[in-house]
């Protein structure tokens, strides 16, 4: 995804920066983003509570998969309908709220069309936040 973008933003003849440079700073920087999308998470399942409960019953992981694979239709059903009692008597079965933006995707939002590079844009973020906090 990263090169994808990063082609674009080389594609156009205006852009000063090389596909080299870009991938340099990429991988020079200590920063790192964690993609998480709290909307795509796997619902509750039978599996998920006999693993849980079952697991320290067993030396290996996939001897405990194969454990589950042999459970007649019946027990898996049972696994199952526990797994769906939890998920409606859990209070997250409703719509959860999602959190606002933080201070850093703010000052990201409110520098968008800042001509500062990324890298400078952090430095300068850093600088802000630790004045702030004495």
């Amino acid at each position: 995804m990263i090169r994808q973008g990063f082609e674009a933003l080389c594609a156009n003849q205006d852009f000063p920066y090389t596909m080299e440079d870009l991938m340099t700073w990429v991988v020079d920087t200590t920063f790192r983003c964690r993609f998480v999308d709290n909307d795509s998470k796997r619902a509750l399942s039978g599996y998920n509570i006999f693993f849980k409960e079952s697991r320290s019953s067993f030396e290996n992981v996939s001897d405990l998969g194969a454990y589950w694979s042999s459970l007649s239709t019946e027990d898996q059903n049972l696994w199952n309908s526990k797994a769906t009692e939890i998920k409606q008597d859990s209070p997250n079965s409703t719509t959860r709220k999602k959190r606002g933006p933080n201070s850093w995707n703010r000052f990201l939002t409110s520098h968008k069309y800042s001509p500062l590079s990324f890298a400078q844009k952090r430095a300068l973020y850093s600088e802000l936040k630790s004045t702030h906090n004495t």
